[in-house]
């Protein structure tokens, strides 16, 4: 229970964050950081615009990422209309999120074997997808992918638990990206997401990495994710030249700089 009370917690204070920032773009690198770093499984972001087709956008792509214009024809024109899960959602009308492995058989076997065919390759034939925004226009999801088994309940019980709130968020953005499907660009020009603005600050603060995952609900570890990918989008190599860098830069002000504790 209160491993559930920290998640729900986090989730909450992340959304009351987003709410309070107003970005008219839905934050969808960032909230894929957040379920990659959450579930160490790969994460997309998946768009349908009529009349404009699919745009899938993995937050790491895999080798050889993107497919070819062939293969995106293809599941334009086959593959996304007899996906199980598409089917699910567009005929049971459950706008839970929900697992291939979860879909009963007998819905779109043949799409099924489709995806198990095309996406083991790449590392994605397990799914579970999470409606964000949809309508006759346009359809925004969030997808968790893995290769072999299915997610688990408890995964799919914690992603039904939050899909309210990234939908609350989906709903106060005021346009669409402006490129649909693919723009999912960081909050500053060094390519930062805001979860890697918040790492900063904190990190410019003077705190540790152990504190710095406190103050965030998350782990040691997963902040040293966040720092390795900071330092990259910086071109530095440790702390104080990153919260340096972030000086000059003026991403950080030099009153958050002043408690730097190497």
């Amino acid at each position: 229970m209160a491993e559930t009370a920290r998640w729900l917690a986090h989730w909450v204070g992340l959304t009351d964050h987003l709410l309070r920032r107003a970005d008219p773009e839905f934050p969808c690198r960032l909230l894929m950081q957040e379920l990659v770093d959450a579930f160490d499984t790969q994460s997309a972001w998946v768009t349908l615009e009529a009349p404009g087709g699919w745009t899938s956008e993995p937050f790491e792509p895999p080798p050889g990422w993107p497919p070819s214009v062939e293969e995106l024809e293809f599941w334009d024109r086959v593959g996304m209309p007899s996906h199980p899960l598409a089917i699910w959602f567009a005929t049971t009308g459950d706008p839970r999120a929900m697992s291939l492995g979860r879909v009963p058989r007998r819905i779109s076997p043949a799409g099924r074997s489709l995806v198990v065919a095309n996406m083991t390759g790449w590392g994605l034939d397990q799914q579970l997808v999470i409606p964000i925004r949809v309508s006759s226009a346009t359809q925004w999801y969030l997808m968790l992918a893995q290769s072999g088994r299915d997610y688990p309940g408890d995964v799919l019980e914690r992603v039904r638990q939050i899909q309210p709130l990234l939908c609350l968020v989906a709903r106060q953005c005021s346009v669409r990206p402006a490129h649909p499907g693919t723009s999912c660009g960081a909050r500053s020009d060094a390519g930062l997401t805001g979860r890697e603005e918040a790492v900063l600050s904190l990190l410019a603060s003077g705190l540790t990495a152990a504190a710095i995952g406190h103050r965030l609900g998350t782990s040691p570890r997963t902040v040293h994710k966040h720092l390795e990918r900071i330092y990259r989008k910086l071109d530095v190599n440790d702390r104080m030249l990153a919260v340096q860098e972030a000086t000059d830069r003026g991403l950080v002000s030099v009153e958050e700089a002043t408690g730097l504790r190497v």
